[in-house]
């Protein structure tokens, strides 16, 4: 029946990594309830911690629980992606609460009128060719989509967590996000600036649109890889680590200028799309 059919086919899966952050369960999973979408919310407790609260607020037939403990973000959307049941994943963050009811259905539209987008974040990028930094509290994002009803939206080089969605087939295709880029138990700073040139590489293009979440909740600065001066200075080292591991990996095809042609074709595209082509 209908139910069943509901049940089976979610439209999207929303998958979120959580660690230690329990004021802000009820008012994320709250903010989850409120897509009119059929879909299916998994969480990772990478942290194994606040049972009784998770048990209480995932009540629905399509809420799963995991418990993958000390994995982190990397780890955790790839198991959960893997586990998932819907052609659209969303990666969660746990200091984000979403803030109206149409962020999913806005998402769904950019992805329908633009067959070849593959990666799409709600909250910051980086731009093309000549650069830029776009989204909340930068530069606004300065094209609409006409496809999708004239929602804010441009195509951008490296895209920023979170909230994230992708192509779930596309994305298992393409491997993933890259395991190296953080052993488990270390935070995955910028596998999203990876899988964002890895997308263009492919062929398919990343994007930017404003989810209207309420970022950074709760006692964020002072939990998670935040939590001591040791986590910090980790978190600090990971994260230069890891831009060096960009640039070795895209030599020649990231960067900030001439030359580098992910950058020059991400620009290009946008470029395009600024003066009402099709790209």
């Amino acid at each position: 029946g209908d139910k069943c059919l509901e049940l089976d086919t979610p439209v999207a899966s929303l998958l979120m990594q959580y660690y230690k952050r329990p004021k802000n369960i009820r008012d994320i999973v709250k903010g989850l309830r409120t897509v009119p979408e059929q879909v299916e919310v998994l969480v990772n407790n990478d942290s194994g911690s606040e049972h009784d609260i998770w048990r209480s607020v995932l009540t629905a037939p399509n809420d799963f629980l995991v418990y993958a403990t000390n994995v982190h973000e990397i780890r955790g959307y790839n198991r959960l992606t893997l586990m998932s049941n819907a052609p659209l994943s969303v990666t969660l963050q746990d200091d984000d609460v979403p803030g109206d009811k149409v962020w999913l259905t806005q998402a769904g539209k950019l992805f329908d009128a633009h067959p070849k987008l593959l990666f799409l974040s709600g909250y910051r990028a980086r731009g093309g060719m000549p650069g830029g930094n776009y989204g909340l509290v930068r530069t606004k994002i300065p094209t609409k989509s006409k496809g999708a009803g004239g929602i804010p939206f441009m195509f951008a080089y490296k895209l920023v967590a979170g909230p994230l969605l992708y192509r779930r087939e596309v994305f298992l295709g393409l491997g993933m996000f890259h395991l190296e880029y953080s052993c488990a138990g270390d935070p995955g700073i910028h596998f999203e600036y990876e899988f964002s040139l890895r997308t263009w590489l492919n062929g398919y293009q990343a994007g930017l649109w404003d989810c209207h979440f309420t970022h950074h909740v709760g006692d964020w600065s002072k939990t998670g890889t935040r939590a001591s001066k040791e986590k910090e200075a980790r978190r600090r080292f990971i994260g230069q680590r890891n831009s060096q591991n960009v640039r070795w990996a895209y030599k020649g095809l990231a960067g900030g200028g001439k030359g580098a042609r992910i950058f020059e074709a991400a620009g290009d595209t946008q470029n395009k799309f600024a003066a009402g082509k099709d790209v």
